[in-house]
């Protein structure tokens, strides 16, 4: 993956988690923090799409956040499949 797709990619999961986390959970990021065990500057930058979470962090915040693991998958390779049909590079 190339860089500018790399960082589309962690901005569109950062803005997955943000939506669900005050959109759907209506949950303020320190609780989400806090029932993830996570220090809240991470889960900021994770939101911001500056960083890539960890395997078992995003494990973790769509545990917290109730979201289908198969769905969040399937909404992640959508987005990718669409990226890629428009050719980032």
């Amino acid at each position: 993956m190339c860089d500018k797709a790399y960082k589309h990619a962690r901005k569109y999961l950062g803005n997955l988690i943000y939506h669900q986390r005050r959109m759907v959970k209506n949950i303020s990021m320190e609780k989400l923090a806090n029932e993830t065990n996570l220090d809240v500057n991470n889960l900021r930058r994770i939101e911001r799409g500056e960083q890539f979470p960890e395997s078992i962090t995003l494990i973790k915040i769509i545990h917290a956040l109730d979201i289908n693991p198969t769905e969040f998958h399937a909404e992640i390779m959508k987005h990718i499949e669409k990226d890629e049909e428009n050719k980032i590079t």
